[in-house]
């Protein structure tokens, strides 16, 4: 049985990969790789590392399921956005990863029992974190995203 604030960050996962898709849709190859603002992502820097950051959670959430309180990666993300994959104008492959690893999660989490949600990993800075944490972080991440892509689109009026 899900909580109703558990049935809210699966209802913004399922949500997402449309919203994201809507947000994006129509624009060029410039207003994909443009920086507009100063010391911002592009939009399709965004776009991967929305793909990048969501699977480093759903692994999380799997790793958490499958073994006693593990230890939990923590990625260099903002890292990730500087290599050659995440500047790539093409943001089809990240999209279609978004939208699969989304359906995944969200039919996960629908299929988890209360116990489930307060299980651990440990991560090394935070230490545990329950399951409930990681897919409130999971749910929100994409929005905070989607909140700069627009900012960054209004800057590029």
């Amino acid at each position: 049985m899900t909580t109703d604030k558990q049935k809210g960050y699966i209802q913004k996962l399922r949500a997402l990969p449309n919203f994201l898709a809507q947000a994006i849709a129509g624009l060029s190859e410039e207003q994909l790789t443009t920086v507009y603002i100063p010391n911002e992502w592009t939009i399709a820097q965004n776009i991967h590392h929305i793909a990048d950051g969501n699977y480093s959670k759903y692994n999380a959430i799997r790793q958490i399921l499958t073994e006693h309180e593990p230890p939990l990666e923590e990625l260099a993300l903002e890292l990730l956005a500087d290599l050659p994959d995440a500047k790539n104008k093409d943001v089809g492959e990240s999209l279609e990863i978004i939208k699969g690893l989304h359906a995944r999660a969200v039919y996960l989490l629908e299929h988890l029992n209360k116990d489930d949600w307060h299980r651990v990993g440990v991560h090394p800075k935070k230490g545990n974190i329950t399951l409930e944490h990681i897919a409130e972080t999971f749910s929100t991440h994409g929005e905070r995203h989607i909140a700069q892509i627009k900012k960054t689109l209004e800057a590029s009026l």
